[in-house]
Order: structure tokens, then C-alpha cells, then sequence
């Protein structure tokens, strides 16, 4: 861990360098605060065994964030765009096109950042859902309510990069921890494709045009 963390230095100096050229230097002074508070962070973090408070962690972290991305996509998205309609400022009009998307980012920048950390989370629930106790069918309950939370935030965020993710991190478990067998593989790729299908379908105009792959070669 400590030299896993020391290898940071190199890239967060050149990351320095880079933000140093810009000619806005606020920019250089609030990435060095963030870096600061972030290596503060991790001196932190790591004298505290997360491992022991971890499935307490997951499920408080993955249900606000799975709550207030379906609170956003059923009540803030509309209030928003009530309030902004009838106005025709190029920055309201901007936030309008972006709300209209239907495309949830819960606490988080961009639908992309918040998809990838609901796979993250998902794995986990996943995890906790099979090993949870069988005499404790209440837990059970719980994160089965969560993962279907967190799979319906997933596909809200209408990422195409958030699914690829969780085809990757959900086949790489199950075939790690032995619990999927090679008999099985077709059925959860197909039930995996649903969901990237639901994908494509929310976002068709993009992605026949392929500008979600344009967007990154581009990058």
C-alpha cells in the first residue's frame, strides 16, 4: 500500500506541470489544494481498517447515491425544467438540453463517473447479496432491493461505458469466485445484453452515428 501510494508522486508533478502552463493560474492553485486534501486522504484512510466497516460503507454509500439518482430522475429533473422553461439564457438553455437527456449523474459531475461507480457498487452488493446469512432473510432482502436500485441508477445513466464496465466486472467475479459455470455463461450474457441493449435504445440517435466511440478516439 505504501508503495502503491508513492507512485503517485511522478503523476500527480507532471499533472502540476501541465496545469502550471495554463494561463488561468487559479486553475494550477485549486488542483494543488485538491491534490493536498486528497493526499491528507489517503495518510488518513489508510491507518483505518475499511475492511472490518466496508459492507456497512456500501450499503449507506449505495443507497443515498441509488435514492437521490432516482429522487433526480423523477423529481428535481422535472422541477428543474418547470422552472427553467420560458427561458431563454444560453446557459439555462444549456442545462435544459442536458436535463431533457434524462440522464442521471447523482452526486457526481457526468452520467459516465457516476455509471462507473454504481458497477463498482454493484459488484459489491452482489457479493454481499450471496454470502449474506440464510437465517437473516431480511438482509437478503435489503440488498436485493439495493442491487435492483442500483441496476435501475445504471441504466438511467444511459452509459454505454458504464455497461461495458459491468459486463467486465460482473463476468471477471462470477468467474473467479466459481460462481458461474461455463453452462450458465449464455444466459447471464444474455440477461447482461438486455440491459445494453435498454442502453442503446434510450440513447439510438447517438449511438447509430457511433459518437459515444467518436467522442473518445477523439479524446
Amino acid at each position: 500500500m505504501r508503495k502503491s501510494g508513492w507512485l503517485l508522486l511522478p503523476a500527480a508533478f507532471f499533472l502540476f506541470l501541465n496545469f502550471s502552463q495554463s494561463s488561468v493560474k487559479i486553475h494550477f492553485v485549486q488542483r494543488f489544494i485538491l491534490f493536498l486534501f486528497l493526499v491528507f486522504l489517503f495518510l488518513f484512510l489508510r491507518r483505518i481498517n475499511l475492511e472490518k466497516m466496508l459492507r456497512t460503507l456500501v450499503g449507506g454509500v449505495g443507497a443515498i447515491l441509488f435514492l437521490y439518482g432516482i429522487a433526480q430522475k423523477f423529481v428535481l429533473f422535472p422541477l428543474h425544467l418547470a422552472q427553467l422553461s420560458g427561458n431563454n439564457d444560453a446557459y439555462a438553455q444549456a442545462i435544459i438540453t442536458r436535463l431533457q437527456t434524462g440522464r442521471i449523474y447523482s452526486l457526481f459531475a457526468l452520467p459516465t463517473l457516476y455509471a462507473i461507480v454504481c458497477v463498482v457498487l454493484l459488484v459489491f452488493i452482489f457479493h454481499y447479496l450471496l454470502t449474506s446469512p440464510k437465517g437473516k432473510p431480511a438482509i437478503k432482502t435489503g440488498w436485493g432491493v439495493l442491487l435492483a436500485l442500483g441496476l435501475a441508477n445504471l441504466v438511467m445513466t444511459q452509459s454505454f461505458g458504464g455497461i461495458v464496465c459491468l459486463f467486465a466486472g460482473g463476468l471477471v467475479y462470477m468467474l473467479v469466485t466459481g460462481i458461474l459455470k461455463l453452462k450458465y455463461l449464455a444466459p447471464v450474457l444474455m440477461v447482461l445484453a438486455l440491459f445494453l441493449s435498454v442502453t442503446v435504445a434510450l440513447r439510438f440517435q447517438e449511438a447509430k452515428k457511433l459518437e459515444p466511440v467518436k467522442l473518445r478516439y477523439s479524446n
